[in-house]
């Protein structure tokens, strides 16, 4: 058995391939999100999540492989390994 990292159920707004979809849970190794078009499992993709912070706006870059996909209601629910994360802090 393996251990998984905490997740954190969250909707958040996913920027990937120019469109948006929303999160269901992340969590440090990995995310769950809905979106509208399918994606390949094993396939490589790249997306950015931005989250309001009493600090100010802050984005993340995140590299990722798609590990799982499903289809419910005309969306896919595409599971990803968080491979790589860059945090980005938007100043004003």
């Amino acid at each position: 058995m393996r251990d998984r990292a905490p997740r954190i159920q969250t909707s958040l707004p996913v920027l990937l391939d120019g469109k948006v979809g929303v999160t269901k849970h992340i969590s440090s190794t990995g995310i769950l999100f809905e979106f509208d078009d399918e994606y390949v499992t094993g396939s490589q993709i790249r997306f950015e999540l931005e989250m309001n912070t009493p600090g100010g706006p802050l984005k993340v870059m995140c590299s990722a492989e798609v590990v799982r996909v499903t289809k419910e209601s005309g969306r896919s629910s595409i599971a990803a390994k968080i491979t790589r994360q860059t945090l980005l802090v938007n100043e004003h």
